[in-house]
């Protein structure tokens, strides 16, 4: 059942939060960091501002700002690499550098750690009058979770997979982005240019894969969105393998012309016959769930 894995997993809700408003010049108004500590959340009640009146105010949203990679020596190294914490109310803030902050990934086997760094930005015109309203934040990933079916009479390893042309870096924030009403990202901007930082994502494992009917489903992985065109796939842009018991079996995944953020890739692989290459490949691609804030602003 693909609902049982929409249900988001602690890695994407909201463990820390930070609101920025902006003056029209941008200079902050307010910086207001929240830690919810041991709790993780999807929603996030009311927050409330006393703000100067008649402007038009730019609102930052930021969540899980502290997220780190951590090397194989140990190393750690933050996600953001932006120091959130020195523009304090009366400051310019760097809207520009802002728009185009990026975040990278480094290495063969690299996926974003948890928690998920999320980000959204808007424009709030403030009157006279009291203002109240829900924003949602949109996470910088794409969600993929794999799922094996052995429909042959043999048992086999599941050894490791690959992902042909993810991309090493995208915008923090979303950037150009429209949306559909069901919430899916139809126009997005990516930092890439043609094939430069482009790469094969790659996992090495052992599972288990009993014959007869027997599935593995492996734990979900986030990677960045990306817009890879292979020009001669006929709208087929990504391609992935599985290794199976020493094997590599390969395949486009089908249903997925592009790969933005916060989209969820269940990838679901029949396997009917290992030695003639015979695997059934579908893919189901939707939005995961929705995060969202209702600050309060006060005049």
């Amino acid at each position: 059942d693909l609902q049982e894995w929409q249900n988001p997993t602690a890695a994407e809700k909201m463990h820390t939060l930070r609101i920025v408003i902006l003056h029209p010049d941008n200079t902050v108004e307010y910086n207001r960091f929240l830690d919810f500590g041991s709790n993780a959340y999807l929603e996030y009640g009311f927050e409330q501002f006393k703000v100067t009146m008649n402007e038009r105010k730019k609102l930052y949203l930021f969540v899980n700002e502290n997220a780190q990679h951590v090397s194989a020596e140990g190393l750690k190294t933050n996600v953001v690499n932006f120091l959130f914490n020195q523009y304090v109310p009366g400051t310019k803030f760097p809207v520009e550098d802002m728009a185009n902050l990026q975040i990278n990934l480094q290495g063969d086997g690299t996926s974003l750690p948890a928690p998920l760094p999320m980000s959204e930005d808007y424009e709030v015109e403030v009157g006279t009058q009291d203002l109240i309203g829900t924003y949602y934040v949109t996470r910088a990933a794409t969600k993929f979770t794999y799922i094996l079916y052995n429909n042959t009479n043999i048992d086999y390893q599941w050894e490791g997979l690959t992902l042909d042309k993810m991309a090493r870096i995208e915008y923090y924030l979303p950037k150009n982005v429209t949306y559909d009403g069901n919430g899916v990202i139809t126009a997005y901007d990516v930092p890439t240019i043609e094939t430069n930082n482009y790469y094969q994502y790659i996992q090495t494992f052992s599972k288990e894969l009993s014959a007869n009917g027997g599935s593995c489903v492996l734990e979900p992985f986030y990677l960045l969105e990306g817009k890879w065109k292979d020009e001669a796939s006929e709208g087929k842009n990504y391609k992935t393998s599985i290794t199976l018991s020493g094997q590599e079996l390969s395949s486009y995944l089908p249903e997925l012309p592009e790969l933005p953020r916060n989209t969820h890739v269940v990838v679901r692989i029949q396997i009917n016959s290992v030695l003639e290459g015979d695997i059934d490949l579908t893919v189901d691609v939707r939005p995961y769930g929705e995060v969202f804030l209702e600050p309060e602003f006060g005049i």
